[in-house]
């Protein structure tokens, strides 16, 4: 996806004549807003996204205004926004992109853009955001205390992809997690000549010389960060599933013990493989396929309750004290901790923080422990479900 894969319609909204101060204007019916400046410009892009699948996940876009803001500075105290930008979209993918910006730098036309962008949140629930929970909401936040504006955001649920994606970082093989990355990612290849922070000079440029060529590059990378936004949406997806929300289809053994699961999930879109361990991670679109490769190899089971054991050393094996009364005492001792144990040769699985079937380990002070094949074959779905979960969501050793 590229910017220029699109048909894109620009309404420039000016105001041309001093009587239209202080009407009203009906916005693509969402709202009526006091308009009491001309030097808020309102631009509307058009834009055909790849159908979402949002509501596999749990987002409703019905519901949600993807957002993004560009300022002077980084603080909300000793800047001012100057653009923002906001998107809404259905989930066949057609999708409105809206840049509120303030022309000419003043503190009137950024209380004006505050009050439309108040205006048009109303009628959502949610917002989306790119680290929108750490800058763009707290600065906007300060903005609007700034200018006695009510807090918009209170009665809001935020929902920040960032916060989303992060914890995912080395598991997509990402050394860095800015949205841009996640664009890539999602193969969406943008040509930015400068980032944001740059920006900022290029728009004190322009409120000197008015030039059109740095007011369409400012334009054209809110645009960009608003329409790559909306397009990275599904990878949200990505953290609905490592939370548990799968369902397992299918689970089977070759005759080397290798176990694969397959499992349906919502839409992800771009492949994301890994391996952690003795596992191997392929998601993509729809499905989640996992494949184990097991020890084999001979372990012990150690029994917890050693004190209802007796041990025969000359058959180095433990019994029950309810079957020492059929051997010989000079045969047999009790059982200590280390010594009560029982064999078991085959196909091991690393266990999870949650056991499923016996513990096995090579030693009694082994902190990693495993489960015989059987004992994942045994489980209950719900059991099996949690350990693929635990599984997951275990730190990436690369």
């Amino acid at each position: 996806i590229t910017h220029t894969d699109y048909t894109t319609q620009i309404i420039k909204w000016e105001y041309m004549f001093a009587f239209l101060i202080n009407c009203c204007y009906d916005y693509m019916g969402y709202c009526k807003c006091s308009r009491e400046e001309r030097n808020l410009k309102i631009y509307t892009y058009r834009e055909k996204l790849n159908t979402l699948h949002c509501e596999e996940y749990g987002i409703d876009t019905g519901k949600t205004i993807f957002f993004d803001i560009e300022t002077t500075g980084l603080s909300a105290k000793n800047s001012y926004i100057y653009m923002i930008g906001y998107g809404i979209t259905d989930n066949s993918g057609n999708a409105e992109i809206t840049l509120l910006f303030n022309d000419d730098g003043t503190p009137v036309s950024e209380k004006e853009m505050l009050i439309y962008f108040a205006d048009i949140s109303e009628h959502f629930s949610h917002t989306l955001t790119y680290n929108g929970n750490t800058f763009d909401i707290p600065y906007v936040r300060e903005r609007l205390k700034k200018h006695d504006l009510a807090d918009i955001f209170e009665s809001m649920t935020s929902i920040d992809l960032f916060v989303l994606i992060r914890k995912y970082k080395a598991k997509l093989h990402l050394n860095s997690c800015h949205q841009s990355d996640i664009e890539e990612l999602c193969g969406i290849h943008r040509n930015d000549f400068c980032s944001g922070g740059k920006l900022i000079g290029v728009y004190k440029k322009y409120l000197k010389t008015k030039d059109n060529a740095d007011l369409d590059d400012l334009l054209k990378h809110n645009h960009d960060d608003i329409l790559g936004l909306m397009s990275i949406t599904d990878m949200a997806a990505l953290n609905y599933t490592f939370s548990g929300n799968y369902t397992i289809t299918s689970a089977s053994m070759d005759n080397d013990g290798n176990l694969t699961v397959i499992c349906s999930t919502a839409y992800i879109p771009t492949r994301v493989t890994y391996s952690n361990g003795d596992m191997f991670v392929n998601l993509y679109e729809n499905t989640m396929t996992l494949r184990f490769k097991p020890v084999s190899d001979t372990m012990k089971y150690y029994f917890r309750d050693y004190k209802n054991y007796y041990y025969m050393p000359l058959e180095n094996k433990v019994i029950h004290k309810s079957l020492a009364r059929y051997v010989e005492p000079e045969f047999i001792e009790k059982a200590t901790k280390e010594n009560a144990y029982t064999v078991k040769q085959g196909f091991f699985l690393t266990q999870a923080k949650t056991r499923l079937g016996y513990e096995y380990r090579y030693n009694l002070d082994d902190k990693q422990t495993f489960m015989d094949i059987e004992g994942f074959e045994k489980a209950a779905p719900q059991d099996k479900s949690l350990y693929i979960k635990e599984r997951l969501n275990e730190k990436y050793k690369a």
